[in-house]
């Protein structure tokens, strides 16, 4: 009997941390990027940007865009709010790129940008060079702790390169094992 007097605390305690550590409050305080860490992705995109600064400077440039998807799920009691935005651009161009590119976003800041070219072996030879790797064969690079460059391939097999934020993208993989 006097075995179990000691166990029902420390059962509580350890029920008691569980919640504390799966909740929103933990998510919020522990899990959640700050803005003031914002990183350069490409073509001069920042991590972090909203929905509305990326939609007003691709109206500027004149360029054609859609948004691909638009997933919310608003704040609850116990849980943060995560909403997910997909702008698709078709015929982007920069310097000697030419394709098209997905922004994606989790609750309105820009956290990956998928690059889909039209010449897809000329695009990872310059990735190579600049970032003196051979991408196709370690299929991802971190540039530092913060951003990843991936070669990836789509359902259909077409390779196309990713940059992520890693703050943001581990946020949004922890949220969905947390909370959906």
């Amino acid at each position: 009997m006097k075995r179990f007097r000691l166990l029902i605390p420390l059962l509580l305690f350890a029920a008691l941390a569980f919640v504390a550590l799966n909740s929103k409050w933990y998510f919020e305080q522990f899990v959640a990027v700050k803005a003031d860490q914002s990183v350069s992705l490409v073509f001069g995109f920042e991590s972090f940007q909203t929905v509305e600064e990326i939609k007003d400077h691709l109206n500027a440039e004149k360029l054609k865009w859609t948004v691909k998807a638009a997933d919310n799920f608003p704040e609850e009691a116990s849980r943060p709010r995560f909403d997910n935005v997909v702008i698709r651009i078709e015929g982007f161009s920069a310097d000697e790129f030419f394709g098209d590119l997905e922004l994606r976003f989790n609750n309105d800041r820009l956290y990956q940008i998928d690059v889909f070219p039209s010449d897809l072996e000329a695009f990872v030879k310059t990735v190579n060079e600049r970032y003196r790797v051979d991408l196709k064969s370690i299929k991802n690079i971190k540039t530092d702790k913060i951003i990843s460059i991936e070669y990836l391939k789509d359902y259909l097999g077409k390779g196309y390169i990713r940059w992520s934020d890693e703050g943001i993208r581990k946020e949004v993989a922890e949220w969905i094992k947390r909370f959906s």
